[in-house]
């Protein structure tokens, strides 16, 4: 797995510290990383952009950090599956992108009863 940054972060990630990741991202509060490689570097390119802009510091560099993932531990989390841009994704991205605070498992559940009743019945 990949992660963007840029090269004021070099050699600290040890241990992640979750007080520096932002706030209001599609999917939460929380350490973003990527399958695609190409994807982690244009994420740190657009991050050096915006720091040399705002910040006028010419001496960042993007940054790519590779990631082992345990897939089992993986496969123990809990997690949610969204198939494709359904409505439930969409109302998940714009609540974590506006702040609001709820369970995550709460919103499952609440996911899992809508879809539930939704269901068609035999008859």
């Amino acid at each position: 797995m990949y992660h963007g940054t840029e090269s004021t972060y070099s050699g600290q990630f040890g241990n992640i510290d979750l007080g520096r990741c932002s706030q209001y991202t599609d999917f939460g509060h929380g350490f973003y990383t990527t399958s695609n490689y190409h994807q982690a570097l244009n994420l740190a390119r657009k991050k050096v952009r915006f720091l040399k802009r705002y910040e006028k510091n010419e001496d960042i560099k993007p940054m790519v950090v590779t990631f082992q993932i345990d897939t089992e531990k993986l496969k123990r989390l809990d997690g949610i599956i969204f198939e494709g841009y359904v409505k439930e994704w969409i109302e998940f991205v714009y609540n974590n992108r506006i702040g609001l605070k709820f369970a995550y498992s709460d919103f499952h559940k609440r996911i899992l009863q809508r879809i539930k009743t939704s269901a068609p019945t035999d008859r």
